[in-house]
């Protein structure tokens, strides 16, 4: 999957990537609950996101109703 990736433009895309897609809710979910799943800190989920931020795979939007709430991963 991930040589795909790279092959369609996402080179910088990997395996580490896998825990943002696994722990993802269709209707996006904040970075702090996907790093909650995944059992790291949200720094580190953080980084991943940003990295899929970068690559255009994911986007960040404010929750549904808020002007205040973190950002959600979609």
């Amino acid at each position: 999957m991930f040589e795909r990736l790279g092959e369609r433009g996402h080179p910088t895309v990997g395996t580490a990537h896998a825990v943002v897609f696994m722990n993802l809710d269709p209707s996006g979910t904040r970075t702090v609950t996907l790093a909650q799943r995944a059992g790291i800190t949200r720094q580190a989920m953080s980084q991943l996101v940003g990295d899929l931020q970068a690559s255009d795979m994911s986007t960040f939007s404010l929750a549904a109703g808020t002007t205040d709430a973190p950002p959600a991963c979609r």
